[in-house]
């Protein structure tokens, strides 16, 4: 099975949908200067950004371009490295952090209900963060000027992987003065021949917002509806020195 985490690595694909030119490949998170990320409490800071992302500390950091591979493999059976639009998408869409949590088998809570009936499994919950710049370069100028449409769309690229479906309407709601669009989808993703890369329900949603001139979309995903409402509690601050929870809801 795939690793969940590269579904969310996979939509970098998608997000260069709207790209008419490839632009160069930015720095790795780790080497991109006024950016620190503290594993201990789970918060990534960015002063180029004035951004502060503070996420549960039980997710630690991965290796985005290898599970973006892995998951390539995995959705569409072909190496990576002959797909021209899984190159471009990697030029375009900057990583920023890429955090996960895999799930534990130990951990997994059995329960046994008698009268004959059969156990049921509760596995211990995967999870996982990506948060990425889409490179302006990539983006036709036309689109710029209408920055709610394009928003908008990255954000529903959640919706678009098959085997999911969309969680209520998409909305838009503002953190410190920016507008955030945000989409969700459940269900368990399939593969482009049809396969089903995940034996749980996954959970995935969509954060996109114009910061100071710059793209970033969020990508969250769990198979437990607990833990995923925990991911949206994660705390974002945009300057205002005033963290505010990622999303005002929980999932039900």
């Amino acid at each position: 099975m795939m690793k969940s985490a590269a579904l969310l690595v996979l939509l970098l694909v998608p997000l260069i949908g709207i790209a008419q030119q490839t632009a160069t490949s930015s720095l790795p998170p780790e080497t991109s200067k006024g950016t620190t990320q503290d594993k201990a409490t789970g918060t990534y800071t960015n002063t180029e950004l004035h951004l502060t992302f503070s996420y549960p500390q039980e997710l630690l950091p991965e290796d985005a371009h290898a599970i973006a591979e892995r998951g390539h493999v995995a959705m569409y059976g072909t190496q990576p490295e002959t797909d021209p639009e899984h190159v471009r998408s990697e030029a375009c869409d900057k990583v920023l952090l890429m955090v996960g949590k895999d799930g534990d088998p130990k951990k997994a809570e059995i329960t046994i209900p008698g009268g004959g009936k059969a156990p049921s499994i509760e596995p211990d919950p995967t999870a996982s963060i990506l948060l990425v710049e889409i490179d302006n370069s990539c983006v036709p100028p036309k689109i710029l000027k209408k920055p709610d449409n394009a928003l908008a769309g990255l954000a529903l690229q959640v919706t678009q992987i098959p085997g999911m479906t969309s969680i209520d309407q998409p909305i838009w709601y503002e953190i410190q003065g920016h507008k955030i669009h945000f989409a969700a989808a459940q269900g368990q993703p399939l593969s482009k021949d049809g396969k089903q890369l995940s034996p749980y329900r996954q959970i995935i949603a969509g954060f996109a917002v114009e910061l100071n001139g710059h793209i970033l979309v969020w990508m969250l995903q769990s198979d437990d509806v607990d833990f995923f409402n925990r991911l949206l509690d994660s705390k974002v601050d945009f300057g205002s020195g005033a963290p505010q929870a990622l999303f005002p809801e929980h999932l039900h």
